[in-house]
């Protein structure tokens, strides 16, 4: 955008309902010598024009003047007499935050638009005229990992917080221990160590969204129980796995979610353990997994180069012994690995708590059958299917450093290799949604469901974006115009208007998502939207 004297500003529409940017824009109408390019500056430096502020160097250079110029003309057209005389609405904004030690960006949206306020810009931006109007100087921003954030940080709203220090200090330990504990247990209940760490009320509904935030969690929600796992290397699932997956090609998750279950019970120790159907759950969706149907195969590095986590020597032996039979009594395993020199103790860990071995209790306790993870007959993986798995495997390497970095700013990593999923080599492609073909510098990568509510196995799958084009499509499904009912488009009522757009939707009801992208199914599809 280049800032102008053209440039076309919002006038204040009255009514019980408030616009803030009207009312910063009619009261530096009321400012002396304020021009239309100085207010346009002044909005630009809150965040107001395109979403993200700029700084006082981009200002200046869409202006064509010194940075210590772009300065002077915000200063003498707002911000000195902001801070003498704070806007009544801004005064409101600061009653609504002071009674809160820490909200989220969109339920602060929600909690203004209740009041019949409304705050079209950037956070940080809010935030910053909260400041300099000398209100609301004890709260901040901050990543969903409660860190503070830098300029320019451009994230959902959904996923940036304004919180009181002391209390984010409070948080933050809870997070890492929230953050810990899975690398112990594999998979583990938020609900539990709330508990028993006697949390602060509040903390742990908080904890919980930052985890489904982060990009680098699996979870599985069961009424008030919240299990979940960081899909990190510390973890030892992700070793448990990787031995599994050095031994055979495939398996069953009905089969292998036993196994996991007796090696993750043991190092369980005063927590809850998650229950079976809790492991299939995340074998179902693991980024290190790739799932088949019921049969899942690894897609961790190892995979790809060959190394593995190394088997113990009672691990290696017990291997080489099962491998020679279907399966055996525990008497006779044990037998074997005595004679190995092996102590009563290590046997029954390398046995009854292993993912690597297979324990058949359908007999009762004293028969016992013992034999290894058993493998699953890999299916077939045509060309298609292959290049979705060497995209998912490059797509799970980002989750060892998270799928966001700071570059003055946030970034999606993963954003680029998804691009290349849909368009590399390709000079042309259809939309998803209107089926015309247009080229791919006319068409976005679009999630299919908000990347913010996406968890981590979501995120990293290639499946989860399609193309759309930006003549009308891109724009109607991300401002909920159109959602899904199964594959089928629906116009949202409740946007119904006179209005051109709206006519637009309902063009698109009742078509269906192109058969190429229909790939994840209906649960990566958008519903409707929460009035």
């Amino acid at each position: 955008m280049t800032i102008s004297d053209n440039t076309i500003l919002p006038q204040h529409a009255g009514g019980a309902s408030i616009n803030i940017e009207d009312e910063l824009v009619t009261y530096m109408r009321s400012l002396a010598g304020t021009s239309d390019r100085k207010i346009a500056a002044v909005l630009t430096w809150y965040g107001l024009r395109g979403g993200k502020r700029l700084t006082l160097e981009e200002i200046g250079d869409q202006l064509d003047v010194t940075r210590e110029r772009a300065r002077q003309m915000i200063n003498g057209a707002f911000r000195t007499a902001i801070s003498a005389e704070p806007l009544s609405v801004l005064a409101d904004v600061s009653q609504l935050l002071d009674e809160q030690q820490f909200i989220r960006g969109d339920e602060l949206l929600q909690l203004l638009s209740a009041k019949g306020i409304t705050w079209p810009g950037s956070m940080d931006g809010l935030l910053l005229l909260l400041h300099e109007a000398n209100l609301c100087t004890g709260l901040s921003l901050y990543t969903p990992t409660f860190q503070s954030t830098t300029r320019g940080v451009v994230a959902e709203p959904t996923s940036l917080f304004l919180g009181r220090e002391r209390f984010v200090e409070t948080l933050r330990r809870c997070y890492k221990e929230a953050s810990d504990l899975p690398g112990q247990l594999g998979i583990a209940n938020l609900r539990e160590l709330a508990t028993r760490s006697n949390w602060p009320p509040d903390s742990e509904r908080i904890v919980r969204g930052a985890i489904k935030a982060s990009g680098v969690a699996w979870f599985d929600e069961k009424g008030e129980d919240f299990w979940y796992a960081f899909e990190t290397r510390s973890n030892t699932l992700f070793g448990l796995l990787a031995k599994v997956f050095a031994l055979i090609g495939a398996a069953e998750i009905s089969q292998l979610g036993p196994v996991l279950s007796n090696a993750l019970r043991k190092r369980s120790h005063a927590y809850k353990y998650p229950s079976v159907p809790v492991i299939e759950s995340y074998l179902r969706n693991s980024v290190y997994l790739i799932r088949h149907e019921e049969i899942v195969t690894w897609a961790g590095r190892e995979a790809q180069d060959g190394t593995s986590h190394q088997l113990s020597p009672i691990e290696r032996d017990t291997v080489q012994f099962l491998s020679a039979v279907p399966y055996t009594t525990y008497p006779a395993l044990k037998g074997h690995l005595q004679g190995k020199g092996y102590g009563e103790p290590a046997i029954v860990k390398a046995t009854m708590s292993s993912a690597l071995v297979h324990v058949d209790r359908s007999a009762g306790r004293q028969n016992y059958l013992y034999r290894l993870v058993p493998a699953a007959q890999m299916p077939a993986i045509d060309q298609n299917a292959a290049r979705y798995k060497q995209f998912l495997a490059k797509l799970g390497e980002l989750l060892e450093h998270g799928t966001d970095e700071e570059v003055e700013g946030t970034r999606r990593k993963e954003q680029g290799l998804l691009q290349d999923w849909l368009f590399a080599g390709k000079k042309e492609q259809c939309c998803a949604m209107c089926g015309r073909t247009f080229s791919v510098s006319a068409l976005v990568t679009a999630h299919k469901k908000r990347r913010a509510d996406c968890v981590a196995a979501e995120r990293l799958d290639p499946h989860i974006v399609m193309p759309l084009c930006t003549f009308g499509c891109d724009y109607l499904y991300e401002r909920g115009y159109v959602y899904f009912d199964d594959f089928t488009f629906v116009a949202n009522e409740d946007m119904a208007a006179a209005t051109a757009d709206w006519e637009a939707a309902q063009a698109l009801a009742g078509r269906s998502l192109h058969s190429l992208f229909r790939a994840g199914g209906p649960k990566y599809l958008r519903g409707k939207p929460a009035a």
